[in-house]
């Protein structure tokens, strides 16, 4: 859809569909996305953040989120200092628990973000919270709603459960609130009562902060180029569009329907080949194995990975976290593109 919404500019009504068809996949993307946030499944891309400067960020987002019937505040203590997660996972948490508060507060109210530094010790753990002894950044989500009973707070981690009107939520949001807090090496503790609000206390582990970095220049052509592409996908579909993605955008594309074939049709021109963009899951002879081959062959090849399994990703490094040369599926074409070049 996204390749038709460039063909169809000049036809409303198709572009108008397409737009539609965009958003309907996109939808369903995200729901996918919410359930492998919850089963700590999802690909992560965890980085220092400077806790107090994320909520600085996010807060105009939030703001126009709750409406102006809320009022937000937000007490940052100087000495939250840092944490290791994913920013995007992070803002996700932050955006799902200002909607719930937004919900609980129809008539206004106050929603209030706070950060701080705890120190957990041997000796005086947190009560219903298994944290190893240590330092954590406390964040905390409170809100002057109607608040939940004991039964609700129970059951409110789960997917598809929720209190709203049937139409008026997947379920989803808290439950994707809880796998991020987890993936990330966090706990979260809920408080709330009847008539007396909500309050969400997010414990991370506290880093030092990092060295400085200078920011990488911007590649000076991000999209386009004329070099040779092999490309390796078993859904002949998928390779379809894949191809015309990369060719439009100038490449020489060569194909194969999984890694033995690849071998068999380009193992003899594997100099001319300046990157590899190969699916994992695929019969025959699965993308690492494909991998493993070429680089024998020629032990500095560039590769890129796809799959839509994201526990594939993980088995190669032992650990959740996206390695810099994995494209997790599904993905836009322009996401593609840059990680091509």
């Amino acid at each position: 859809s996204s390749m038709l919404i460039d063909t169809v500019k000049g036809h409303p009504y198709a572009a108008s569909q397409a737009n539609e068809i965009l958003g309907a996949g996109t939808r369903a993307a995200e729901l996918v996305s919410q359930l492998l946030t919850f089963s700590r499944r999802q690909m992560i891309r965890p980085r220092a953040i400077e806790v107090n400067q994320f909520v600085r960020d996010v807060q105009r987002m939030l703001e126009r989120v709750i409406g102006e019937h809320i009022e937000l505040r937000t007490s940052l203590r100087a000495d939250a200092g840092w944490i290791h997660a994913d920013p995007n996972q992070m803002e996700g948490v932050l955006l799902n628990l200002s909607t719930n508060a937004r919900d609980a507060m129809a008539e206004g109210g106050v929603l209030t973000i706070e950060t701080g530094r705890v120190e957990v010790l041997a000796d005086r753990p947190i009560p219903r919270l298994d944290l190893a002894p240590g330092s954590y950044v406390r964040l905390i989500v409170k809100d002057t709603g109607h608040g939940m009973d004991s039964e609700t707070q129970q059951h409110l981690f789960e997917p598809f459960f929720t209190t709203k009107q049937q139409g008026k939520g997947s379920g989803l949001g808290l439950s994707s609130v809880y796998g991020g807090v987890e993936q990330n090496r966090g706990r979260i503790l809920v408080s709330s009562e009847l008539g007396g609000g909500s309050e969400f206390a997010i414990y991370l582990p506290r880093i030092e902060p990092p060295e400085p970095v200078a920011p990488a220049p911007p590649p000076r052509h991000p999209t386009h180029g004329t070099e040779t592409i092999l490309l390796v996908e078993d859904e002949t579909t998928v390779r379809r569009m894949l191809r015309d993605v990369l060719a439009n955008a100038g490449y020489r594309v060569w194909e194969a329907g999984n890694g033995a074939e690849a071998i068999g049709k380009w193992a003899d021109e594997i100099e001319k080949i300046d990157l590899v963009v190969t699916d994992i899951v695929m019969p025959v002879m699965n993308g690492l194995r494909l991998v493993e081959e070429l680089r024998k062959i020629r032990p500095g090849i560039r590769v890129v990975c796809m799959s839509g399994h994201s526990e594939d990703a993980i088995s190669r490094q032992n650990a959740s976290e996206a390695p810099p040369d994995f494209l997790q599926k599904p993905f836009m074409p322009d996401v593609l593109l840059h990680k091509v070049r």
